[in-house]
């Protein structure tokens, strides 16, 4: 009788999953082509796949912060008529602020 070796179980992280769902994506391979060139099934790839897409449609496009350099033009929190920052919308909206506000501030506008 000819009994085959049990693969390992290789637990892998969120972050390792969603690193194999990218190298998959821009690597134009069709699924189960790639499951075997990494040596796990496609089964299992599909299950990955279908939670990190269900997670992508979850967020809210425009729901998160883009991290922004602020230069300090003015002393402190002084009221000028020169514009402190100007914001775009992903619709097109403008919000124009003539003084550093802080964040709650902000995040309250937004929301």
């Amino acid at each position: 009788m000819n009994k085959t070796a049990k693969k390992p179980i290789i637990r892998r992280s969120d972050e390792e999953k969603i690193a194999l769902i990218e190298k998959w994506e821009s690597s134009g391979l069709p699924i189960t082509v790639f499951c075997n060139q990494h040596d796990f099934s496609d089964s299992l790839f599909h299950s990955w796949l279908n939670k990190y897409r269900r997670i992508k449609k979850k967020a809210k496009p425009g729901s998160t912060f883009i991290p922004l350099q602020v230069q300090k033009t003015n002393a402190g929190n002084e009221i000028t008529s020169v514009a402190f920052a100007d914001i775009t919308l992903s619709k097109g909206h403008k919000i124009t602020l003539y003084q550093m506000v802080p964040p709650e501030y902000l995040r309250a506008l937004l929301f």
